[in-house]
């Protein structure tokens, strides 16, 4: 039996980029809000923790964004700092479901603290967003699909950076976190922000 050397070379570059594109979608529309720390606090004390003790972090694992990216994302996370910890973590490699391995992470590294949780699971193909304590009772299931949905084309671009950038700018907006007012006046842009 003669085998055609080209075919079989064909072949596997087709299973390769069979296997190296993927199609991020969300899993579960009605899972990104967990509201799982239902503890009522006294609003002085939340006011101390937004202010100081929630940490920023960036784990990009599947290797996405170069270091650049990864200060300019810190830097932009430090508004919804004052909501709770704030997470990008993206992974190529996942032996569980999206969900869980969200869930295990955010809770392995920050217990029940108020957050949010970005990440990117090449391996299954899916954006998550995750969010614990008090942040989570702050929006509803659909516009975090939303939120969702907006970074969807961009990683399918293989623009990750930005899918990131827009979850980030989106949960300000949602969370009431930034009001700006811009526009142009004689070459010059006014821009006002609002933080309070």
């Amino acid at each position: 039996m003669k085998v055609n050397k080209k075919l079989i070379r064909l072949l596997l570059i087709v299973i390769t980029l069979f296997t190296i594109t993927l199609n991020v979608y969300a899993i579960d529309p009605n899972s990104y809000i967990t509201g799982e720390n239902k503890e009522e606090t006294p609003s002085t004390d939340q006011q101390e923790q937004t202010t100081e003790g929630y940490d920023i972090l960036i784990e990009d694992n599947a290797s996405r964004l170069t270091y650049v990216e990864e200060e300019n994302l810190k830097s932009q996370m430090t508004l919804l700092q004052q909501e709770g910890n704030v997470v990008f973590k993206s992974i190529s490699y996942n032996t569980k479901t999206t969900k869980e391995y969200a869930e295990e992470f955010y809770k392995e590294k920050f217990g029940e603290e108020s957050g949010i949780l970005i990440l990117f699971d090449f391996h299954n193909g899916n954006i998550y967003l995750y969010t614990a304590g008090e942040v989570g009772t702050k929006f509803t299931s659909e516009q975090a699909q939303e939120i969702v949905n907006a970074a969807v084309p961009l990683v399918n671009e293989k623009k990750e950076y930005d899918a990131v950038s827009t979850m980030i700018s989106k949960l300000e907006e949602v969370l009431g976190l930034k009001t700006s007012i811009s526009e142009e006046t004689h070459g010059h842009t006014l821009l006002i922000e609002d933080d309070a």
